[in-house]
């Protein structure tokens, strides 16, 4: 029969595996709150003793007692592959909603009190200089509207300009890029898998000493978790508990190596910024990444900055304030020259016919002749000299005798121009090609809020999820808690038991 020695063992293993067990359970409580704390849980086997020549198999099978295998953290690596594509499909709709609001809200401003507004007061201006062309207030009036109605244009196209600036920086000013929040994005990046290198030596370090570092593990976790916010990754699990992350097939970190560094280059108009992928020295490894990256916060940023036409941009808005700007500024610029000023040099005034162009709308380092394939809506301005000497707007028709001053049928042009449907602008007149603009920014703005919240959603259970696996459960924990606890007063009571046999024995020995 086994020795009675296996008693006391088998007791002193018992004890020793419940004040494990407890420590555990006192462990995953005090991190109930920790983030990225994955729950803990001993896997314990039945301790089996090999048979020896000289020794009955019945004895070496019995009374051996559990052993403790191993301290198991709960994770799902297929739960955790999955909880960060989400992540990264997540945090680039969030990125995106929020950068299209600015646009939005940008864009509220036209049909408010903005470009909008100053389109009807300008044809309205039009129309009143039509009754009065001879009215010095009425052309001054006139004069304001039209410099309002540039200022207004100018000002929201300098204002999408500035809030992509400050996404991607400005191809033409490289220091922009410095402060751009691509930048920022890139460097707290850098700053994530710099740490996740590091911590990768140090549990390669510890596997190879034959301790499961779990602790490492989790902060691992929560790092890669981090990195998916930026980008979208792929984690391979190797030898000694390391991973290698990628980017699509670019390595970034390779078991405790660090091979790629993300950083934010100066592109051009359609892709301001461009992210390389470099080593160390500065090589680049991936020239440009942009399509690599399509999801994640860097994926949002670029692409509401880029110049994708499915997609509502930045640009594309600029493009099509670019368009109405220079469509509206050829057709009054025209309907200008083909008519007549007062010339009030002379007295009295009489009607004159422009001898070079005198258009009303130029732009900013223009003269007196608008260069469209320069202007923008960032640049166009009213004429200077006109600004200056408002009778040399032609209000009148260029068949009109020259003691015609009252005439104002050439105005009366520009104010019908408000009904007028122009072939560049898709055949719609000014104010609908920028009412369509509007609406179709609301609409593009709503998808992708609608996407947002769709993956908000589909995130949100996928976390809770996950949650569920690895988080700590009180109800659990307190359960195991009494299991673990009857069970080591039982191994102290039996320990107790044999304390008392074997000193009973002794005794009869002794005497």
């Amino acid at each position: 029969m086994p020795s009675s020695l296996y008693g006391i063992f088998n007791v002193q293993r018992a004890l020793q595996l419940n004040q494990s067990a407890i420590n555990i359970i006192n462990n995953n409580i005090a991190n109930i709150n920790t983030e990225g704390y994955s729950k803990q849980s001993l896997d314990i086997s039945q301790k089996i003793i090999a048979s020896s020549g000289n020794q009955n198999i019945v004895d070496s099978q019995s009374g051996a007692g559990a052993t403790i295998d191993s301290i198991r953290r709960n994770r799902d690596v297929y739960l955790d592959a999955n909880y960060r594509n989400n992540n990264s499909d997540y945090n680039y709709a969030e990125e995106l909603s929020q950068n299209v609001a600015l646009i939005e809200t940008k864009m509220n401003e036209l049909s408010n009190d903005g470009i909008n507004n100053a389109f009807n007061d300008f044809y309205n201006a039009a129309s009143q200089l039509s009754l009065k062309p001879t009215d010095s207030l009425a052309r001054n009036n006139f004069v304001q509207m039209a410099s309002d109605l540039c200022n207004k244009i100018n000002d929201v196209y300098n204002q999408l300009t500035k809030i992509r600036t400050d996404l991607v920086g400005d191809p033409l000013n490289a220091s922009s890029l410095n402060t751009a929040k691509i930048t920022t994005t890139c460097f707290d990046l850098n700053k994530q898998l710099e740490a996740l290198t590091d911590i990768n030596k140090t549990i390669a370090l510890s596997t190879s000493e034959g301790i499961t570092p779990n602790s490492l593990l989790d902060k691992r976790d929560l790092l890669l978790d981090k990195i998916s916010e930026f980008i979208p990754i792929t984690v391979t699990q190797g030898q000694n508990n390391l991973v290698t992350v990628s980017l699509g097939d670019t390595i970034l970190i390779q078991g405790s190596n660090r091979v790629g560094y993300f950083e934010a280059a100066v592109g051009d108009d359609d892709n301001p910024a461009i992210i390389k992928i470099v080593d160390s020295d500065g090589v680049d490894i991936v020239a440009n990444a942009n399509d690599e990256i399509t999801s994640g916060k860097i994926a949002g940023i670029l692409d509401v900055a880029g110049s994708d036409p499915n997609k509502l941009t930045i640009s594309g808005v600029l493009d099509s304030l670019n368009t109405l700007a220079v469509e509206f500024a050829t057709e009054i610029n025209t309907i200008q020259n083909n008519g007549q000023y007062i010339d009030n040099s002379v007295s009295p005034p009489v009607l004159a016919s422009f001898t070079d162009t005198m258009d009303i709308f130029v732009e900013q380092s223009g003269t007196n002749e608008a260069d469209y394939a320069n202007m923008t809506a960032g640049n166009i301005r009213i004429n200077s000299n006109i600004y200056n000497n408002p009778y040399l707007v032609a209000t009148a028709k260029s068949s009109s005798a020259a003691n015609e001053t009252g005439d104002g049928e050439n105005i009366l042009l520009m104010s019908q121009l408000r009904n007028e449907p122009l072939e560049n602008l898709g055949f719609a007149t000014t104010e609908g090609f920028l009412s369509s603009l509007v609406g179709k920014i609301g609409i593009q703005v709503k998808n992708v809020d609608d996407t947002f919240d769709t993956k908000k959603l589909i995130f949100d259970q996928i976390k809770q999820t996950k949650e569920s696996t690895i988080g700590v459960n009180l109800d659990e924990e307190l359960s195991d808690l009494i299991r673990f606890q009857r069970s080591y007063e039982a191994s102290a009571k039996l320990l107790s038991v044999i304390d008392k046999t074997l000193q009973q024995i002794i005794a009869a020995v002794s005497s």
